[in-house]
């Protein structure tokens, strides 16, 4: 039993983490990310992760799996039981997106609004995709009312953390894979 109860406890504490800008993070503007980014758009991938979305102090945890095939990207979020709240599909081309929830709960339709907000899904796309090639391994991207945090890279640059704050609104997403 206690085995049990320390394994949620870990599962729990850890699926919570963040991450904060610190002191020494490279500091840039949109205008040097656009100069700084490789023209080179990522297609056909798997991509895991977890994540964390606040609003003002509440906060929410799970799972993210994305995965981009023909032009089309699905997005499925999963709650820290492993079950699916949401699956997401995106057309980047188009500029469409479609939010379909396994619940109905305000919690859920903030999220969904947050995505519809100012194409925030299709910004939130584009700096993952496109992280900046400095050296640093912490870059922050001041980009209109945003604040963007990248945290460490995988190989072939691919982004490790990244974080988006905006306003009481904050979206956290430590990636544990990217697949072609």
């Amino acid at each position: 039993m206690r085995l049990i109860i320390t394994f949620i406890l870990i599962q729990a504490l850890t699926s919570c983490a963040t991450f904060r800008p610190q002191e020494n993070d490279k500091l840039i503007n949109y205008h040097e990310y656009e100069k700084s980014i490789s023209e080179v758009e990522l297609e056909n991938f798997n991509a895991s992760s977890k994540f964390t979305f606040y609003v003002k102090d509440k906060g929410y945890s799970g799972k993210l799996v994305w995965q981009s095939a023909s032009n089309v990207d699905t997005v499925f979020l999963f709650n820290p039981f492993n079950t699916v709240i949401a699956k997401i599909k995106l057309n980047p081309t188009t500029k469409e997106f479609a939010i379909f929830t396994q619940e109905n709960s305000a919690d859920i339709a903030q999220f969904h609004d947050f995505l519809k907000k100012d194409d925030n899904i299709f910004l939130m796309r584009q700096f993952i995709l496109h992280r900046p090639l400095f050296e640093d391994k912490n870059i922050v991207v001041n980009n209109k009312h945003w604040k963007i945090t990248y945290k460490d890279s995988l190989p072939s640059n691919k982004t490790k953390q990244i974080s988006f704050e905006k306003n009481d609104i904050r979206l956290d997403i430590l990636f544990t894979s990217w697949k072609k």
